[in-house]
């Protein structure tokens, strides 16, 4: 998995992101779909304290939004 973590991201969002992608990692599934719920669930349980989205892009891209700024996102395939 390739996080790619934006300029806009903030030192909170940027550790929340990093957190995020130990847990997907260590999951090792990598299917647009499983991913996306795995997310969501790691969203539920860590609560980041910021306005945080999850969506799929073009191609099979997973785009990750804080307060309508893309922060991050892991590239399609």
């Amino acid at each position: 998995m390739n996080l790619y973590i934006t300029p806009v991201a903030k030192k909170s969002q940027i550790s929340f992101l990093l957190a995020l992608d130990n847990y997907l990692s260590s999951r090792k599934q990598y299917k647009t779909s499983q991913l996306i719920k795995r997310l969501h669930q790691f969203i539920a349980k860590r609560n980041p304290g910021f306005k945080f989205q999850v969506q799929e892009g073009t191609k099979n891209q997973i785009e990750l939004y804080a307060e309508n700024n893309l922060i991050g996102y892991y590239p399609g395939n």
